[in-house]
């Protein structure tokens, strides 16, 4: 491979949705142009979207291919020739669907392939078991975004075991400062109609089942019997959004909740917060919570995924030991009580481990080791 650039075709399932579709926009500006030559192939059933949540550098060639199911043969076909086009030297892929496809081509192509895995939701039916329990015997290397991931993905397939790698997702810290105002808080205070004296908690995320924020709820309730002055700002859109409202409605908190949707950027929220909440039941190492820590903001969380990873209870954040309203209180009432000065340094030296170019060398690395 001296005196050429490595081709590196990247797949994924989509650009509009999740936390993988995040951490890839954050990686692409960085890698090595003198080095690789990079791609991006999504796939899905949908014809390709007018809006997604990637802007690609313009050195990033990309297409989509529609694939309407796994039996699309048209899809297969369109596939092999694309990719065959591309010649890329190592194929990388992140999800079920690309993971198949991308990986099913590098047979085809005799191309190294590189599976990614983000969570620890498991496999949906026998089949996908099934389908990726063969390719992993033609897959060169495996990702996992957290040491919990890896585990778990070991666990469903122990033959994987030597050839798995841990590569943290990572944060642009450089562009973030660059963001960051003191006067983020008291305007987005003066937005979202919150008393200054107020405590304001946020969590970032689709309104999805994942993301269990029928939870957060339940324990904003609770949190509100004894810090009446309490306040939670939802950013993120989704099908579970007028459910949520109905059950803020219910509890008696809807003037304690902001639902503000779908923000381009969330940074100034960030800012005027005093601590981030996630409920989620399924996280592999989540995006939004570096965010916060690199805000400086504890967090109050369950213990999903790579949690441990970033959180360091009464350190930086606080865990929600149970599903529970009453444990969500708990842990608020942990945050309450401790140093917050002590808590944000800690956040901000937590962050400052998870710079996005540490993430990509370690990406580049293992190219190389795969060609």
């Amino acid at each position: 491979m001296i005196g050429k650039r490595i081709k590196v075709l990247i797949c994924i399932n989509n650009l509009y949705v999740g936390g993988a579709q995040r951490q890839l926009q954050n990686q692409l500006p960085y890698f090595d142009q003198e080095k690789f030559e990079i791609s991006v192939i999504s796939f899905d059933a949908e014809e390709e979207r007018t809006s997604t949540n990637i802007v690609f550098p313009p050195h990033i060639a990309y297409q989509h291919i529609r694939m309407r199911n796994l039996w699309d043969m048209f899809g297969w076909v369109r596939s092999f020739k694309e990719i065959k086009k591309l010649r890329p030297d190592v194929i990388m892929t992140s999800l079920f669907w690309a993971n198949t496809i991308g990986r099913a081509m590098g047979i085809l192509l005799r191309v190294p392939t590189i599976a990614r895995y983000h969570n620890t939701i498991g496999y949906t039916s026998c089949l996908q078991k099934r389908i990726d329990t063969f390719l992993s015997h033609y897959t060169k290397y495996f990702v996992s975004v957290s040491s919990e991931v890896a585990t778990f993905m070991i666990r469903e397939l122990p033959t994987i075991r030597s050839r798995m790698h841990v590569i943290p997702n990572g944060i642009d810290l450089s562009k973030l400062n660059e963001e960051k105002s003191i006067e983020c808080r008291n305007r987005i205070t003066a937005e979202l109609n919150v008393e200054s004296d107020a405590t304001l908690l946020l969590t970032v995320g689709r309104l999805v089942r994942q993301k269990n924020h029928s939870l957060m709820l339940d324990g904003l309730a609770a949190i509100k019997e004894h810090y009446p002055k309490i306040m939670l700002c939802i950013v993120g859109e989704g099908g579970n959004l007028q459910e949520l409202k109905g059950q803020a409605a219910r509890l008696g908190i809807a003037s304690n909740v902001r639902f503000i949707g779908h923000q381009d950027n969330v940074h100034p929220y960030y800012e005027a917060a005093d601590v981030y909440i996630s409920t989620s039941l399924v996280e592999g190492m989540s995006n939004t919570q570096l965010e916060a820590l690199a805000h400086g903001l504890p967090i109050i969380t369950t213990e999903t995924g790579g949690v441990k990873e970033l959180v360091e209870e009464g350190r930086n954040g606080f865990m929600i030991k149970e599903y529970t309203s009453s444990a969500v209180c708990a842990a608020f009432e942990r945050f309450v009580a401790a140093d917050k000065t002590a808590l944000r340094d800690a956040s901000l030296s937590r962050a400052a481990q998870f710079d996005i170019r540490n993430t990509v060398t370690q990406y580049e690395k293992l190219w190389l080791q795969a060609v």
